[in-house]
């Protein structure tokens, strides 16, 4: 029984892989059917518990995107890594605390066009975004040892994209926006106060939501839909103890926020 599970779920697992490179393939047969695009980007990250603790800081990021546009479906997959600083302020003041954040997304929607001149694309999906901020080698202002943060969460965006129609010539300007909201249905807020990564002082269940709002300027160089784009984007989240923390009087509650703005080149 447990042998016909599993040669029915990896029949399963590789039907999907065949219909995803099945569609990547018609995708890029159609005429501007999708969208690739890579850049950096820059921004100011903060991050508040209701303790007291605070990160904030500013980083540099890579971003990868692509979008398959199809008649009865959408794909959107984005990729972020950012790495920067941050200074600590909590038991004293720790400066320039090497911090990582992964984001990666993956969401299905479909796309329709309103009076012809915007198309509209409500999608959903599932993300994972990770952060973290190590500072077990420093020592506060106030002879507290530095300890390692992670945040963990597992999400669901929620959203739409709306870009312009236009007709693409040299010079083309396009306007597009993200609207959404992100339902974290598990997070995990995780402190190591030890030299090695096995030891793990604080690991608590965490909840809550967030949404993000981005603004992009395309301009085409020509038909074949290259280009370049800014985009002005903001990022919010809150996330709550779960009433199953194991470790009372310990409260890990707290918002994060990004703002900043990415240079895109579109492919």
């Amino acid at each position: 029984m447990n042998r016909r599970f599993w040669v029915s779920l990896r029949v399963i697992k590789l039907s999907i892989v065949f219909v995803l490179l099945s569609s990547l393939g018609s995708t890029f047969a159609a005429t501007r059917g999708f969208d690739l695009r890579l850049g950096a980007y820059t921004s100011n990250l903060g991050y508040d518990e209701d303790s007291g603790a605070s990160n904030s800081g500013n980083t540099i990021g890579l971003v990868a995107r692509y979008a398959s546009y199809q008649p009865l479906s959408t794909i959107l997959l984005d990729l972020t890594y950012v790495g920067g600083s941050v200074d600590y302020e909590g038991a004293g003041k720790i400066s320039d605390i090497k911090s990582e954040l992964y984001d990666a997304r993956g969401m299905f929607g479909f796309s329709f066009y309103l009076n012809n001149a915007y198309r509209l694309t409500p999608y959903v999906g599932i993300g994972l975004r990770h952060f973290v901020a190590d500072s077990r080698s420093d020592i506060s202002t106030t002879s507290v040892a530095g300890y390692k943060s992670e945040q963990i969460y597992v999400y669901n965006p929620i959203g739409i994209e709306i870009i312009e129609v236009k007709e693409i010539t040299d010079a083309t300007w396009v306007t597009g926006w993200r609207l959404e909201y992100d339902s974290v249905f598990w997070g995990q807020n995780r402190s190591r106060l030890g030299a090695a990564d096995a030891y793990e002082a604080v690991k608590i269940s965490q909840s809550g939501h967030g949404y993000r709002f981005y603004m992009s300027f395309h301009r085409f160089f020509g038909e074949d839909g290259s280009g370049i784009m800014i985009e002005p984007f903001y990022k919010y989240w809150h996330l709550s103890d779960s009433d199953s923390n194991e470790y009372p009087g310990f409260s890990s509650d707290h918002e994060s926020s990004e703002w900043g703005v990415s240079l895109l080149f579109s492919f």
